[in-house]
């Protein structure tokens, strides 16, 4: 969004693109979130995507799955997480801490939450025009001015940023 800015877009464009990361970005952390407590026992190395089961609760994170269950299930799902919550768990509490998770419906609930944040983000992006880096100026790089108005070229961005020579 901050390139979208820089290149005087149109408004509406902004807010489409800043909907699609902040969806994208949540989908993201739920994937992360039903990760954290899905990873199976199967799983020797115990990671995934260098996920460590149940890695969230231990380390006292809340999460979106955490939260889910404050608000909607009851006090024995709660005390089950908090009691959880900072201590390094054996895989039996792993377990029945799984089992927490399930029998909330928070895992499927998740899920069904990330399907609905990736299939918004895709509908916005099939709508979003594609914001194109132009053509270069007639008379090529004798056009550039060194005063005034400072034009950021394509080539000049990078992800790490972009380069100062040649504006």
């Amino acid at each position: 969004v901050t390139w979208a800015l820089l290149a005087w877009v149109d408004k509406k464009v902004i807010k489409q693109l800043e909907k699609i990361w902040t969806l994208l970005g949540k989908a993201y952390q739920m994937r992360d979130d039903i990760l954290d407590v899905t990873i199976t026992e199967w799983d020797d190395t115990s990671h995934y995507d260098n996920k460590t089961k149940f890695s969230d609760i231990q380390d006292g994170q809340q999460t979106y799955l955490t939260h889910y269950i404050y608000e909607k299930w009851s006090f024995t799902h709660r005390a089950a997480i908090t009691k959880a919550m900072w201590k390094r768990l054996s895989k039996m509490q792993i377990s029945e801490l799984r089992k927490v998770f399930i029998d909330s419906w928070a895992i499927a609930y998740g899920r069904w939450l990330l399907n609905e944040y990736v299939t918004e983000s895709k509908k916005l992006i099939e709508i979003t025009s594609k914001i194109g880096s132009g053509a270069t100026p007639l008379g090529g790089e004798a056009a550039y001015k060194s005063s005034g108005t400072t034009l950021i070229r394509s080539q000049n961005v990078y992800d790490e940023g972009f380069l100062i020579k040649g504006l």
